[in-house]
């Protein structure tokens, strides 16, 4: 009796609650789909990724016909390709830190990857600011800016701003984060993760975004994925197939250092192609806006000239074009027109606010960005020019002092780039360099004794930029030592 009367009526409720869960499951479920679709509508995905090293000349869209970059050279003729795009330093780490926190030098603190001048201050007429040596947590990256803004974040590379782990991509405002930097082969990464014997860690860091990708289009989330390779950086290290390949293509009076960047870059342009592709098969590539760049110029090879910096003057550490000129391409079908070319200077610092903007966001608030928005440019035919009256580094180095000379490899260098002309200040030796990039590119005539008011204009506008951002100053060392 009881049996007959009891159980009917609770599985009565039960089955009730049930729908009633249900219900509101499914009506939570609902909202949540429309908000992720709302915050999905419009926004595109966005995609940077960072050649290490890679120099102006280092790709056949610009200019190189011994390398081989077709999925490169595709993504430059489906968008805008820069002449004169710009890294923030001549080097990797204060070069990183403009892209991340979209600020010049001497508001992070970041100038350097080593203190290679620790032990020799005596011979120094100048004592340099100190280093930073990693990106303050104070900072708002944009990965951070985009996060707020309801972005999935993600990063897998070489990061090279602070390796202790308070100081790890996933404490800057990305979800995600493996890094790895120092090997092609037989890599470590931050943190520990398993992966095949004989991985290439360019192939490893593919496989690791691809999935991300997978995720956030099966979430129907907007997404930023900072792909920071490590190629082509030293160690030189290919994948054998490659070598062999340009072994017998190039001629054989190239230095071996040629055929092992030629190599490199063929994995790099592989792996660009494989996102591409997968961009490609989940529909999305019309609406993701995807970056190109380099955070240096090309590294020395021992003879006068890099040829993947041609026709530039020097590489990597200096401030002559060699060493800050690099690639730039930007591919947003639904906004940027195809095989579009421009000659607007732009620097990392413009990353950023780029970035924000073209998620419809607004930067971060009481936060300081010295970089432009690009999206003017990069919505028209590349003939729009920027409110901006010029660029600037400020790069406090020395380096490889020689006693007997009395002089460095490397010195404090600032500079200012101003519509036509650059102008090279070298602190060490108070003396100047002024150029006109539009008829001399290669930086062989230097114009400071002929055009003293120019060197002027540019100098005084030099220090009043210095002044603005509270660069730190040139401290005497009233005790210097010399020979």
């Amino acid at each position: 009796m009881t049996n007959k009367n009891i159980y009917p009526k609770a599985g009565f409720y039960k089955r009730a609650f049930c729908l009633l869960v249900f219900s509101v499951f499914a009506m939570l479920s609902n909202e949540a789909y429309a908000v992720t679709k709302k915050v999905k509508e419009g926004r595109p995905n966005i995609i940077l990724i960072l050649a290490d090293d890679l120099g102006y000349n280092g790709l056949g869209c610009y200019g190189n016909d011994f390398v081989e970059t077709p999925n490169i050279d595709k993504l430059c003729a489906q968008g805008m390709r820069f002449t004169a795009g710009y890294a923030a330093a001549p080097t990797c780490a204060p070069s990183r830190a403009a892209i991340m926190s979209g600020q010049y030098a001497p508001r992070t603190d970041v100038y350097r990857v080593k203190n290679h001048h620790a032990g020799k201050e005596e011979y120094m007429r100048y004592f340099m600011p100190e280093d930073a040596l990693r990106l303050r947590l104070e900072k708002v990256t944009i990965a951070e800016a985009l996060k707020a803004g309801g972005y999935a974040t993600a990063m897998f590379g070489k990061w090279h701003l602070g390796y202790d782990p308070k100081n790890h991509p996933v404490n800057q405002g990305f979800d995600i984060a493996i890094e790895s930097h120092g090997a092609h082969f037989n890599f470590k990464t931050t943190p520990k993760v398993d992966y095949p014997e004989g991985a290439y860690v360019g192939d490893f860091f593919t496989d690791k975004a691809l999935g991300f990708i997978d995720d956030q289009e099966k979430k129907e989330k907007p997404f930023f994925l900072y792909m920071p390779y490590f190629l082509i950086h030293g160690p030189y290290e290919a994948k054998q197939e490659h070598l062999d390949y340009f072994k017998k293509k190039l001629p054989k009076s190239f230095p071996e250092r040629y055929i092992y960047w030629s190599a490199m870059t063929k994995s790099l342009d592989e792996n660009v192609g494989r996102i591409m592709n997968r961009l490609e098969e989940l529909g999305i590539a019309e609406n993701t806006l995807v970056i190109f760049a380099s955070d240096n110029g090309g590294a020395p090879d021992k003879y006068p000239q890099n040829s993947f910096n041609q026709p530039l003057r020097m590489y990597k550490g200096e401030t002559f074009e060699g060493g800050i000129r690099v690639p730039y391409i930007f591919r947003w079908p639904e906004k940027i027109k195809a095989g579009t070319v421009c000659n607007e200077p732009i620097q990392g610092i413009d990353l950023y606010p780029t970035c924000v903007d073209a998620a419809g966001l607004q930067p971060p608030k009481q936060y300081i960005l010295d970089g432009l928005s690009l999206m003017s440019i990069l919505t028209s035919d590349g003939s729009v020019r920027l409110n901006r009256e010029a660029l600037y580094w400020y790069y406090p180095k020395c380096a490889g002092y020689n006693a007997k000379t009395d002089t460095w490899k490397d010195t404090w260098r600032n500079v200012i780039r101003t519509k036509d002309y650059k102008l090279i200040e070298y602190i060490e030796y108070n003396k100047v360099e002024l150029y006109n990039l539009k008829e001399d590119v290669s930086e062989s005539n230097d114009l400071s004794t002929q055009m003293p008011e120019k060197v002027k204009e540019l100098k005084d506008q030099l220090e009043k930029w210095k002044e603005s951002i509270k660069a730190a100053k040139p401290i005497p060392n009233v005790n210097r030592k010399s020979h």
